[in-house]
């Protein structure tokens, strides 16, 4: 199965970037920008999105990575930071924009596989105080705004592009559009990916490593937590081979026989429960 590496630079929509990829069908994972090459290698990602960042990307400690990433041979999609990121580490320059973009926004595309069928004027959400003021080499601008020029940009030679707004929300009117177009006709993905056949997929991986053993799950904190995607793939795969050790920093709100709460986590997932308590 195909899937994309979502890179977290820290920026509010990151989640969302995530889940609107899942939505269009296609598997991805966000992982920290401070993924090493090793490490990257290892996931074998089929296409690349860097997330927007509160950073600034010239300045003395900025999230960086590897430039070795732009040459995998992967398409990628950089998004506001992502954009700065990728012009400042392959040859250009960004600089404190002398007009700071903040929500909707009228954008001019010209023609561009990231932006196939998309009106050549929409409104667009931009968020930033930073701006590409010198392209890198083989680089080519595709879309502007009145207070920002390189809006978004392309290398069709190598599949890379960046976009200065946030094609992920909804204020962004063709925002879907878009992440399609460059998940569909620049990677060559197909929707075939849902949660349903992850959960299936999470179960089977873990009936095959749990195989005749039994599992203690950790959980923290909230008591919403033994809801997470963590405890139905285990619990669906160890039946009554699990325990979970559940700390709890606050009890108010709990009263009754516990033996009752893990009976009731048992039926929801039909399995047995047994619960530890700290």
């Amino acid at each position: 199965m195909k899937k994309v590496l979502v890179l977290d630079f820290g920026g509010q929509y990151n989640l969302l970037v995530a889940r609107r990829v899942r939505e269009c069908g296609v598997y991805c994972e966000i992982k920290s920008f401070r993924m090493t090459m090793d490490e990257v290698r290892a996931f074998a990602p089929d296409a690349i999105i860097f997330t927007g960042g509160p950073a600034t990307v010239f300045d003395p400690g900025a999230p960086m990575i590897d430039p070795e990433m732009l040459s995998m041979g992967v398409p990628v999609l950089g998004i506001c930071y992502g954009l700065q990121l990728m012009m400042h580490l392959l040859g250009g320059q960004c600089c404190k924009a002398d007009t700071r973009e903040y929500g909707k926004t009228e954008l001019t595309h010209t023609a561009s596989p990231l932006f196939d069928g998309v009106p050549e004027t929409a409104v667009y959400w931009m968020s930033h105080g930073v701006e590409v003021e010198r392209l890198a080499p083989g680089f080519e601008i595709i879309a502007s705004t009145e207070g920002c020029r390189h809006a978004a940009v392309q290398c069709l030679e190598k599949k890379l592009y960046g976009v200065q707004f946030h094609p992920e929300v909804v204020h962004t009117e063709y925002g879907r559009q878009i992440l399609e177009n460059f998940l569909y006709k620049i990677c060559g993905f197909r929707p075939e990916w849902t949660m349903a056949s992850y959960l299936e997929e999470a179960v089977a991986q873990c009936r095959e490593k749990i195989g005749n053993g039994r599992v203690l799950l950790a959980l923290s904190v909230g008591l919403p937590l033994w809801l997470d995607g963590s405890f139905g793939p285990l619990a669906a795969a160890a039946g009554y081979g699990l325990a979970v050790w559940y700390g709890f920093r606050n009890l108010d709100g709990m009263s009754g026989d516990i033996s009752g709460f893990a009976l009731t986590i048992g039926e929801l997932c039909g399995c047995g429960a047994a619960i530890l308590w700290r």
